[in-house]
């Protein structure tokens, strides 16, 4: 009884991690240069740079208020793609969001199963989402950590309260200025499942948190640091 209990287990630890798996967003996201144009957009200027689309993880949310940014881009998304978004991975990560930042905690002999930090930094990121209209707020907020979700838009660069936010356009930065900024013109929840209990990997062992694990956002106080003519 006892072995049919244990091979029962183990079936069931290898079908829950596969069916999870398979709602994984192993893909690159897709970024391509466009002409850019400005618009003017809830007391802000937006200068749209490339079109946009990720189909990814999410490892955290959360809704800002009080800050500049707030006032068009109330959610950041902490997302990963690629073997950071399958269970087994991402799930050795502790995840946490904090002024624009997003933080990861991982002990230094895990990371290196995974590819390392310049792989783990490459493929999770920290947006910041401007929704389009209030349909696709709606919709934002309804997100959770773990879900799968697909955002198409354009990266944007910010004018707003004299400060210019510029986005990133590279997934291998980190620190200061490695956000993505989006201007989310569609959205969609593909799957919604928290990850299977049988990776636990809460552990005793010592985590260490350097500032170049951190995605956060930064700007330039009144400079056009990409030289197109803001209005």
């Amino acid at each position: 009884m006892k072995k049919s209990l244990l091979i029962l287990a183990t079936l069931t630890t290898f079908l829950a991690a596969e069916y999870n798996d398979f709602y994984s967003a192993k893909k690159e996201p897709t970024q391509k240069k466009i002409k850019p144009y400005q618009e003017n957009f809830k007391g802000s200027l937006i200068t749209h740079l490339y079109s946009y689309k990720i189909k990814s993880r999410v490892l955290s949310s959360k809704i800002y208020s009080g800050d500049s940014l707030s006032k068009i881009a109330k959610t950041d998304l902490g997302v990963a793609w690629g073997k950071m978004s399958e269970t087994q991975n991402f799930n050795k990560f502790k995840w946490d969001q904090e002024n624009r930042f997003l933080i990861y905690l991982i002990d230094n002999r895990k990371i290196k199963n995974i590819g390392g930090e310049d792989y783990a930094n490459s493929h999770i990121a920290n947006i910041h989402l401007i929704a389009r209209n209030q349909k696709i707020e709606n919709i934002l907020k309804k997100i959770n950590k773990y879900d799968i979700v697909e955002i198409q838009g354009t990266l944007v660069d910010v004018q707003l309260d004299n400060k210019i936010y510029i986005t990133s356009d590279t997934r291998t930065d980190s620190g200061g200025g490695s956000c993505e900024i989006i201007m989310v013109e569609k959205v969609k929840i593909i799957h919604s499942r928290k990850p299977n209990v049988f990776y636990n990997t809460k552990t005793k062992e010592k985590d260490r948190l350097s500032n170049k694990y951190r995605k956060t956002l930064d700007y330039s106080q009144g400079e056009n640091t990409r030289g197109y003519n803001l209005k």
